[in-house]
């Protein structure tokens, strides 16, 4: 386990044969306790579409194309966020 500051080191994990955690830094004023919590998906799940359908179905659900790749944001009532990211494609829709 490293500690990582930016979620750009996620991308290097992947590429590096991954990692099994990347704790990030928050700052001092920030929220404690658990926030979000991210997945690394393969490169062929379609998260534009699958944030498009949760949508639909009144699930908030955020699409982002980054600069680490495909990522698709759901958040629950409480605040609580699940990530899931496709940093295999990084720069591929760029």
């Amino acid at each position: 386990m490293r500690f990582s500051r930016s979620l750009g080191a996620l991308e290097q994990a992947a590429a590096a044969g991954g990692q099994d955690l990347i704790l990030v830094e928050t700052p001092e004023s920030g929220k404690t306790g658990l926030q979000k919590f991210s997945f690394v998906v393969t490169a062929d799940c379609d998260l534009a579409t699958a944030g498009k359908a949760l949508g639909a179905k009144d699930v908030a659900a955020r699409f982002a194309d980054t600069a680490d790749g495909p990522s698709l944001t759901v958040t629950d009532p409480d605040g609580f966020q699940i990530e899931l990211l496709s940093p295999s494609n990084a720069g591929a829709a760029h």
